[in-house]
């Protein structure tokens, strides 16, 4: 089975725990810094904010009565996917990039699965209506790739078939559907929206108790949709392929942040005022660079290593069935103010390893393996990618041993132009 999904949660917990291997040569380079202690939550980037059967290690979780909350002992994950290819189109056409990905990959997806696509419409600062750059586009799924997608699972005899983000308040939720083209997209396609941070009827979010993870052992809540009902659905995760002003890089790995709420049990608050804990250390960097453009860089390093090793442990159980990485086109900048088409042609980055279709994507844009990255943030990768590779599949080793089918990377020479939040770019901004 490529991927063990969190509604598995409620029969089978499963996955051996990861193995260490011993560092390659430039492990030591790529090692991310300890972090420091938990801090108040930082002002940025809140808006953005199959088989069914388990692998025969599969293990009980334990569920405590009387609340909603289950305690997972292992991480889980799709053991196949350990070795799983990653498949690269280019081209400016949605529906033949997500042909040519299935063609080549040919998921299993039973005809009678529940798919759940999760789409990142919250990468963006604010909604700009009527203007020539309305904020939105190009920082968010695309929606005529999404059509795409759904097009081709339905020719495949899918129809259970659900659209899901949570990253913003609840009321930029219909704005945004009506800005963006997906409210015209799930009318004409009949396909449901769902908000993650909105309640699904009467079920509050199920409390996720992780023992063997490193920063977010007791704090992690997930959407009923996601875990509370049977059969468990095929998750899809699609992210739109841009750089990020704080990871780096935002694809797979980091999309899955919208499925997940963060605070203890009992605690209030909307979700989405919550998510900033995924981050918490970045808050006394940044309050020194906004009061005298302080840039304690250590600090900023350390905040993003311990967001990285959250990222890893939410991998842990969210891991997707499916990888879709939409670059029609892809942005280099920063991610939200600042975005700019870059490697001509579009690209589609797909796999059932969304840490090595992240590795791959980090290629693309020259940020796999650079001195400059190193120089600044301490790593030569986005660091995710390498806690999640190291967490799961062995670090730096699988990640050189990719199979790669399909077209050529083929970037431009130079890599792209990345703008951080602190205060350095890598390489030129466009003219």
């Amino acid at each position: 089975m490529r991927w063990v999904w969190a509604a598995v949660l409620l029969v089978a917990s499963c996955g051996k725990k990861p193995q260490r291997v011993a560092p390659v040569a430039r492990d030591a380079a790529l090692a991310v810094a300890a972090a420091p202690a938990d801090a108040a939550p930082p002002t940025v980037d809140t808006v953005s904010g199959s088989s069914a059967l388990a692998p025969p290690d599969a293990g009980t979780p334990h569920r405590h009565a009387g609340e909603r909350a289950i305690t997972i002992d292992k991480p889980l994950r799709g053991t196949d996917a350990a070795h799983a290819p990653v498949f690269v189109a280019r081209g400016d056409d949605p529906a033949d990039l997500v042909t040519r990905a299935f063609d080549d990959l040919d998921p299993h997806i039973p005809v009678n699965a529940r798919v759940v696509i999760k789409l990142n419409l919250f990468g963006f600062d604010r909604m700009k209506p009527g203007k020539p750059d309305n904020g939105v586009t190009g920082r968010i799924t695309d929606p005529a790739f999404v059509r795409a997608l759904v097009t081709t699972l339905r020719s495949r005899g899918v129809e259970d078939i659900t659209l899901v983000d949570g990253s913003a308040a609840p009321e930029l939720w219909r704005p945004l559907l009506e800005l963006s083209g997906y409210q015209a997209l799930s009318d004409e396609l009949g396909v449901p929206l769902v908000d993650l941070n909105a309640g699904q009827g009467d079920q509050a979010p199920w409390h996720l108790r992780l023992p063997w993870a490193k920063r977010i052992k007791d704090e992690l809540h997930v959407a009923d949709i996601l875990v509370g009902r049977h059969p468990r659905p095929y998750f899809i995760d699609v992210p739109k392929l841009k750089l990020h002003r704080f990871a780096v890089l935002t694809a797979a790995i980091k999309n899955l942040m919208g499925t997940v709420q963060i605070g203890e049990e009992g605690q209030g608050g909307e979700p989405w005022r919550r998510r900033w804990k995924m981050h918490r250390e970045l808050l006394p960097w940044l309050n020194a660079f906004k009061a005298d453009k302080s840039d304690d860089r250590a600090a900023y390093r350390k905040s993003l290593a311990e967001f990285s090793e959250r990222l890893a442990d939410m991998y842990g159980v969210m891991t997707p069935d499916l990888v879709l990485i939409e670059g029609t086109p892809a942005m280099q900048g920063d991610g939200f103010a600042r975005v700019i088409p870059y490697g001509g042609r579009g690209i589609l980055i797909a796999s059932e390893n969304g840490c090595f279709a992240d590795y791959v994507a980090a290629r693309f844009f020259g940020l796999a393996d650079s001195d400059a990255l190193e120089q600044e943030i301490g790593v030569r990768m986005p660091p995710a990618i390498l806690a999640v590779a190291r967490r799961y599949y062995g670090g730096l080793k699988a990640l050189r041993a990719i199979t790669v089918r399909g077209d050529d990377l083929a970037p431009p020479a130079g890599g792209a132009w990345y703008k951080a939040m602190a205060p350095f770019e890598i390489g030129t901004k466009p003219l």
